[in-house]
């Protein structure tokens, strides 16, 4: 017996409709045709509000968004804090903008109450950045926005967070990373302010300064006509610096020479070397003295070069004083030139991961196997730099001698933004061998040695407690039958 329902999916099926019902979704179709066409009508375009821009500021947003994904104590972060004293730095930048807590809303004005816009309170980021573009944005219509306001609001997100993260102007980030990579634009010395001259202690090879004919011993009396004097040694040097391509004229007297001569030089980039080495006479022989600036790409195989000039060598002195620390890498190749294989240097625990540092041989040298090693440490030694002295006191291959380090045990990683600026963002903490953290507490040498010791004028060598003590103490060690861990433990 046939269905009295149509198929529903064949078209047999169907049944014929009626001549009135199609005439009515005819014009029922056509009546709302006219209704959508007579609403779109009513607006022109300049009437229309534009859309809010997704991000005003951009460097706003990336502050918030590299906050957000990699900052180690997230969980501490208050977003009413960071907003607070985003105003509050917009404000010390003699930049008006006021901001009102009315029960569970933020309000903020500026240009004496022509630009406003209130807010929920922000519980989260996001919220943050959405209250923080809105008034961006208005004071951009209002003709108010400045370069200089988004940046200060950016610099006082961090203000309530670690010390170590911060939003830097795009020159001050250009010496950060230089300081990291050792690049820098300049004519390539290395100079020294003993004397009260600004002598060239270095000629940097292939650079600038070497092809122009400057020597070690060289003095600069004037760069770019102004003569050097004491309290300007940091401006001359800062006037040395500048672009790529660009020219600079310096007088240096040489000698006896009763006249300056005169240099022009076209700065380019070059690598400035972050290690000094050089060798004092003793009871124990031959000592080499490292001087260690900072941790910096190819700090290493730097290293290495300058070492494998020296011969019988019976100590080394690896002087981290005033050493502020730089590249983790640096340091793990730098233990890993007097560790065997397979030691924990450091633990690094970011937000994401947990890596175990560890000696890899690919450093090590037969002859610096053995050879005994004291580290000099000060309250200005950090991060890097306790990562070092830490590694090598812990697995007994060498004494640390002078004051307690700084205490430093943060991870930083930097960004340049789109617009310049540089991001610096604590993201994770490390850990020492044996499982602790030296953040906020500093490392304790195995002897103190109390001395003052200045990073732009420090005494001579003979002059230096620390260096002295080191001497003495490797005297003693050349004194006995011990090997150099034995004489490590019976301290």
């Amino acid at each position: 017996m046939p269905s009295s329902a149509p198929e529903a999916n064949s078209p047999q099926g169907q049944q014929p409709r009626r001549p009135c019902s199609a005439l009515v979704t005819h014009l029922l179709a056509l009546l709302l045709a006219l209704l959508l066409t007579a609403c779109i009508g009513v607006y022109s375009p300049e009437q229309l509000e534009p859309s809010l821009p997704r991000n005003p500021s951009p460097l706003i947003a990336e502050v918030l968004m590299r906050l957000q994904a990699d900052y180690y104590a997230l969980d501490q972060v208050v977003p009413l804090e960071l907003l607070q004293a985003s105003v509050r730095q917009a404000n010390e930048a003699k930049l008006s903008l006021q901001l009102e807590l009315k029960g569970s809303r933020v309000r903020l004005t500026a240009e004496e109450g022509a630009v406003r816009t209130e807010h929920p309170r922000p519980e989260t980021l996001e919220a943050l950045n959405v209250i923080l573009q809105n008034t961006v944005l208005q004071l951009q219509r209002a003709g108010g926005a400045t370069q200089v306001l988004e940046f200060e609001l950016a610099r006082g997100l961090t203000e309530p967070l670690d010390p170590f993260t911060v939003v830097m102007p795009s020159e001050e980030f250009q010496e950060f990373r230089s300081s990291v990579t050792g690049e820098y634009a300049g004519i390539g010395i290395l100079v020294s302010d003993r004397e009260e001259q600004l002598k060239v202690v270095e000629v940097f090879p292939g650079s600038p300064a070497e092809r122009a004919g400057l020597r070690s011993g060289d003095v600069i009396v004037s760069v770019e006509g102004r003569l050097v004097e004491v309290a300007q040694f940091e401006q001359a040097l800062e006037a040395l610096r500048g672009e790529p391509g660009a020219r600079v004229t310096l007088e240096v007297l040489r000698g006896d020479d009763p006249k300056p001569r005169s240099f022009e030089l076209v700065r380019e980039f070059v690598h400035a070397d972050s290690t000094e080495v050089s060798t004092l006479e003793s009871a124990a022989g031959t000592v080499a003295l490292v001087h260690l600036e900072t941790f910096q790409q190819g700090l290493v195989p730097e290293l290495v070069r300058k070492l494998g000039a020296l011969e019988d060598v019976s100590g080394l002195i690896l002087d981290l004083r005033n050493n502020p620390g730089g590249l983790l890498e640096a340091a793990v190749e730098l233990s890993d030139l007097f560790l065997p294989g397979g030691r924990l240097i450091v633990e690094a625990r970011t937000t994401i991961s947990s890596q175990d540092h560890r000696s890899r041989d690919l450093f090590l040298q037969e002859r610096w196997n053995e050879v005994p090693v004291l580290v000099l440490v000060n309250p200005q030694s950090a991060s890097a730099s306790e990562i070092l002295a830490a590694a090598l006191k812990y697995h007994r291959r060498a004494l640390v001698l002078g004051q307690k380090t700084y205490g430093k045990g943060t991870i930083q990683s930097a960004w340049e933004a789109k617009s310049g600026e540089g991001i610096k963002l604590t993201i994770g903490e490390y850990r020492l061998p044996d499982g602790t953290s030296l953040h906020q507490r500093g490392l304790e040498p195995d002897e103190l040695v109390e001395e003052t010791l200045s990073k732009t004028s420090p005494p001579p060598l003979d002059e230096q407690p620390s260096i002295q003590r080191s001497l003495q103490l490797l005297a003693e060690y050349a004194a006995t039958s011990q090997g150099w861990a034995e004489f490590l433990e019976s301290r």
